[in-house]
C-alpha cells in the first residue's frame, strides 16, 4: 500500500502455479528480496487466515502478530510486525473482507446495502 492505495501485492499461487499454496513462509524473503521491497516505504498489510492471525517466515527476518479479537473486523487492525530487524508499522484485514475486496476491480464499488445483514 502507498498512501491509501494497494501499489502492489503478492498472490503466492500466482508464482507457483500450485492451489492453495499456504507457503508463503517459505518463498516470502525470496518474493521481497526480488521486488526489492524489503527497504522501500510502504504499508504493510497481512490477510489474516482460519488457523490464526501471526505470521513468521523461514528466515525469522518478518514476523506480524495480530491483535486477538472475538469479533469480525471491518475494518483493517494494527497489529505488530518485526521487519528486517526494525519494528513497522503493519495491519491485518480479516481474510473474509479480502475476499469481498478482491471482487472490486471486477464488479466495482458495491452498492448501498450491498452487503447488509439479515
Amino acid at each position: 500500500m502507498h498512501n491509501g492505495r494497494v501499489s502492489d501485492f503478492v498472490q503466492l499461487e500466482r508464482i507457483t502455479r500450485t492451489k492453495r499454496d499456504n507457503e508463503l513462509h517459505i518463498h516470502l524473503d525470496a518474493l521481497l528480496r526480488q521486488k526489492k521491497w524489503i527497504k522501500n516505504d510502504f504499508d504493510i498489510v497481512f490477510v489474516d487466515n482460519v488457523l490464526g492471525r501471526a505470521f513468521i517466515n523461514r528466515q525469522g527476518n518478518v514476523r506480524f502478530e495480530a491483535p486477538l479479537s472475538k469479533e469480525l473486523a471491518t475494518e483493517p487492525e494494527e497489529g505488530i510486525c518485526h521487519w528486517y530487524g526494525e519494528q513497522r508499522k503493519a495491519w491485518v484485514l480479516n481474510h473474509e473482507l479480502a475476499h469481498i475486496g478482491t471482487c472490486l476491480p471486477f464488479y466495482g464499488a458495491f452498492k448501498d446495502n450491498n452487503l447488509s445483514s439479515v
